[in-house]
Protein backbone atom coordinates (compact mmCIF):
# COMPACT_ATOMS: atom_id res chain seq x y z
CA UNK A 1 0.00 0.00 0.00
CA UNK A 2 1.40 3.40 -1.02
CA UNK A 3 0.80 6.32 1.31
CA UNK A 4 0.47 9.98 0.42
CA UNK A 5 0.61 11.79 -2.87
CA UNK A 6 4.40 11.62 -3.07
CA UNK A 7 4.36 7.81 -3.29
CA UNK A 8 7.68 7.51 -1.42
CA UNK A 9 6.31 5.38 1.45
CA UNK A 10 5.32 1.75 1.07
CA UNK A 11 3.87 -0.36 3.89
CA UNK A 12 4.38 -4.12 3.71
CA UNK A 13 3.55 -6.56 6.49
CA UNK A 14 4.72 -4.89 9.71
CA UNK A 15 7.19 -2.41 8.27
CA UNK A 16 7.29 0.74 6.19
CA UNK A 17 9.83 1.37 3.44
CA UNK A 18 10.63 5.02 2.81
CA UNK A 19 12.52 6.17 -0.30
CA UNK A 20 14.43 9.33 0.54
CA UNK A 21 15.91 11.71 -2.00
CA UNK A 22 19.48 12.57 -0.85
CA UNK A 23 19.33 15.85 -2.76
CA UNK A 24 16.66 17.01 -0.31
CA UNK A 25 17.78 15.28 2.91
CA UNK A 26 21.43 14.95 3.93
CA UNK A 27 22.81 11.71 5.32
CA UNK A 28 23.38 13.40 8.68
CA UNK A 29 19.71 14.49 8.83
CA UNK A 30 18.61 10.93 8.00
CA UNK A 31 20.86 9.39 10.65
CA UNK A 32 19.84 11.98 13.25
CA UNK A 33 16.15 11.36 12.60
CA UNK A 34 16.72 7.61 12.82
CA UNK A 35 18.65 7.98 16.08
CA UNK A 36 15.78 9.88 17.71
CA UNK A 37 13.40 7.05 16.77
CA UNK A 38 15.54 4.17 18.09
CA UNK A 39 13.55 3.76 21.31
CA UNK A 40 10.28 3.38 19.38
CA UNK A 41 11.24 1.58 16.18
CA UNK A 42 13.67 -0.75 14.49
CA UNK A 43 15.30 1.19 11.68
CA UNK A 44 17.36 -0.10 8.75
CA UNK A 45 19.11 2.31 6.40
CA UNK A 46 20.38 1.27 2.97
CA UNK A 47 20.86 2.63 -0.52
CA UNK A 48 23.36 4.79 -2.33
CA UNK A 49 24.10 8.22 -0.79
CA UNK A 50 24.07 10.03 -4.13
CA UNK A 51 21.03 8.31 -5.65
CA UNK A 52 18.45 7.08 -3.15
CA UNK A 53 18.37 6.24 0.56
CA UNK A 54 16.03 3.50 1.73
CA UNK A 55 14.80 3.54 5.33
CA UNK A 56 12.81 0.63 6.69
CA UNK A 57 10.87 1.25 9.91
CA UNK A 58 9.29 -1.45 12.08
CA UNK A 59 7.52 -0.79 15.38
CA UNK A 60 9.15 -2.16 18.55
CA UNK A 61 5.87 -2.33 20.42
CA UNK A 62 2.22 -1.86 19.52
CA UNK A 63 2.85 1.59 18.06
CA UNK A 64 0.91 2.57 14.98
CA UNK A 65 3.27 2.19 12.01
CA UNK A 66 1.83 5.13 10.11
CA UNK A 67 2.37 7.38 13.16
CA UNK A 68 6.01 6.25 13.37
CA UNK A 69 6.49 7.08 9.70
CA UNK A 70 4.98 10.54 10.20
CA UNK A 71 7.16 11.11 13.26
CA UNK A 72 10.27 10.05 11.30
CA UNK A 73 9.36 12.49 8.55
CA UNK A 74 8.89 15.29 11.10
CA UNK A 75 12.34 14.52 12.53
CA UNK A 76 13.84 14.65 9.02
CA UNK A 77 12.36 18.09 8.50
CA UNK A 78 13.56 19.18 11.94
CA UNK A 79 17.17 18.19 11.25
CA UNK A 80 17.25 19.65 7.75
CA UNK A 81 15.89 22.89 9.16
CA UNK A 82 18.65 22.83 11.80
CA UNK A 83 21.32 22.30 9.12
CA UNK A 84 19.96 25.17 7.02
CA UNK A 85 19.92 27.52 10.01
CA UNK A 86 23.43 26.39 10.98
CA UNK A 87 24.77 27.19 7.50
CA UNK A 88 22.94 30.53 7.41
CA UNK A 89 24.23 31.54 10.83
CA UNK A 90 27.84 30.52 10.11
CA UNK A 91 28.79 33.97 8.78
CA UNK A 92 27.17 35.66 11.77
CA UNK A 93 29.08 33.38 14.18
CA UNK A 94 32.29 34.13 12.30
CA UNK A 95 31.71 37.88 12.57
CA UNK A 96 30.97 37.64 16.31
CA UNK A 97 34.11 35.57 16.90
CA UNK A 98 36.23 38.01 14.90
CA UNK A 99 34.93 40.95 16.89
CA UNK A 100 35.55 39.15 20.19
CA UNK A 101 39.05 38.12 19.16
CA UNK A 102 39.97 41.60 17.97
CA UNK A 103 38.70 43.10 21.22
CA UNK A 104 41.03 40.77 23.14
CA UNK A 105 44.09 41.26 20.87
CA UNK A 106 43.84 37.73 19.44
CA UNK A 107 43.30 38.89 15.90
CA UNK A 108 46.47 37.14 14.69
CA UNK A 109 45.26 33.77 15.97
CA UNK A 110 41.86 33.93 14.30
CA UNK A 111 42.71 32.55 10.86
CA UNK A 112 44.97 29.78 12.07
CA UNK A 113 43.06 28.41 15.06
CA UNK A 114 39.40 29.27 14.50
CA UNK A 115 38.93 29.22 10.74
CA UNK A 116 42.16 27.43 9.71
CA UNK A 117 42.85 29.52 6.65
CA UNK A 118 46.57 30.40 6.82
CA UNK A 119 49.31 30.52 9.43
CA UNK A 120 50.54 33.88 10.59
CA UNK A 121 54.14 34.86 9.95
CA UNK A 122 55.21 37.19 12.74
CA UNK A 123 55.96 36.15 16.27
CA UNK A 124 53.28 37.24 18.72
CA UNK A 125 53.77 38.98 22.05
CA UNK A 126 52.84 35.80 23.91
CA UNK A 127 55.40 33.74 22.02
CA UNK A 128 58.10 36.35 22.70
CA UNK A 129 57.27 36.34 26.41
CA UNK A 130 57.35 32.53 26.58
CA UNK A 131 60.80 32.48 24.93
CA UNK A 132 62.04 35.18 27.28
CA UNK A 133 60.81 33.23 30.32
CA UNK A 134 62.48 30.04 29.07
CA UNK A 135 65.77 31.87 28.51
CA UNK A 136 65.58 33.54 31.93
CA UNK A 137 64.87 30.16 33.57
CA UNK A 138 67.79 28.50 31.76
CA UNK A 139 70.19 31.30 32.69
CA UNK A 140 69.17 31.36 36.36
CA UNK A 141 71.27 29.13 38.58
CA UNK A 142 69.78 27.77 41.77
CA UNK A 143 72.30 27.71 44.62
Amino acid sequence: MKIGQLQNIEIKDNSALININPEIYSLSAIFNAAYVMLDKAFILIDGHPSEEILVEISAKDNSELLELVKEFNEELINYVNYEIREQRDQELKKAIMQKAMIANDYEKYLDQFIFKKKPFEEETKIEKNVKKLKNDTNNTKIE
